[in-house]
């Protein structure tokens, strides 16, 4: 429903004990219609408030609802005041294996997109992700993508969460990494320089050896080879494959970002 009686309408379900979970796959759906509408998202918005709190609102909701705002480019400060409050209340322990690193990366993304520089929530997000790296829990290469790429963005320096994210990409097998990942990474240890060990650097130039030349886009292949190339990768096999991956990118597809960047590094 839209109009005048949409407020109504949220008050009734407020009012009826929605549940958490329901307003989650509420956003998410409609982050997915891609509806843009203030009619909707702003008493959306609204519903968040009111019933996503702690100790109900858990780490998956949290993420779902902020990833689906940003999705649809909808920063509202009083939301992300919001979400940012609530989050910092989720003890570090229901953040729990896999799913949780994929909720600390969702958050973290949902706030670098909007440039939401909120210290207390990207401190407890970034001692969540070392915690969860300490007790074992299993990191996608997106993951770490995604969670460096978020502090850098925000101009966030954390020391053990650098070295916990060093250590995370090098549990995770170099074909199982994909290009945006790769590139992601290599381009947050240009700027976080203790993170860059040989070891590290090596581990990606063997996953970016491994990927076929159609895994790379014009974007990726141009970030990975000059963040190589400012961390001072010297592996030829490395540069080998990206250069064969830029070949089989179509003239159409080269922007021009791309191939300064291509050019740059070579």
């Amino acid at each position: 429903p839209r109009g005048p009686g949409m407020t109504p309408a949220l008050g009734a379900l407020v009012q009826g004990g929605i549940s958490v979970g329901t307003v989650a796959m509420a956003c998410n759906a409609v982050a997915t219609l891609g509806e843009r509408d203030l009619q909707t998202l702003q008493p959306l918005k609204d519903l968040v408030v009111a019933t996503c709190v702690t100790p109900r609102l858990s780490s998956l909701n949290a993420a779902l609802i902020a990833n689906a705002f940003a999705r649809l480019g909808y920063f509202d400060p009083h939301l992300f005041r919001h979400l940012a409050t609530e989050v910092c209340k989720i003890p570090l322990n229901e953040f729990r294996g896999e799913a949780g690193t994929r909720d600390v990366s969702n958050l973290l993304n949902a706030f670098a997109r909007g440039g939401l520089r909120m210290p207390q929530v990207l401190a407890h997000l970034a001692q969540a992700a070392v915690s969860l790296q300490v007790m074992g829990a299993s990191f996608s290469a997106q993951a770490v993508g995604n969670i460096l790429n978020a502090y850098r963005k925000l101009e966030m320096m954390d020391d053990s969460l650098d070295d916990a994210m060093a250590e995370a990409a090098l549990a995770i097998p170099p074909h199982n990494f994909d290009a945006q990942a790769i590139s992601t990474i290599a381009n947050a240890l240009v700027n976080q320089a203790s993170m860059a060990s040989e070891e590290l650097l090596d581990h990606l130039c063997l996953a970016t050896a491994a990927l076929p030349s159609t895994a790379w886009s014009a974007q990726s292949a141009g970030v990975a080879v000059n963040a190589f190339a400012r961390v001072g990768v010297v592996d030829a096999k490395a540069y080998q494959a990206i250069a064969l991956a830029a070949l089989a990118i179509p003239h159409a597809r080269l922007d021009v970002q791309a191939c300064a960047n291509l050019l740059n590094a070579f």
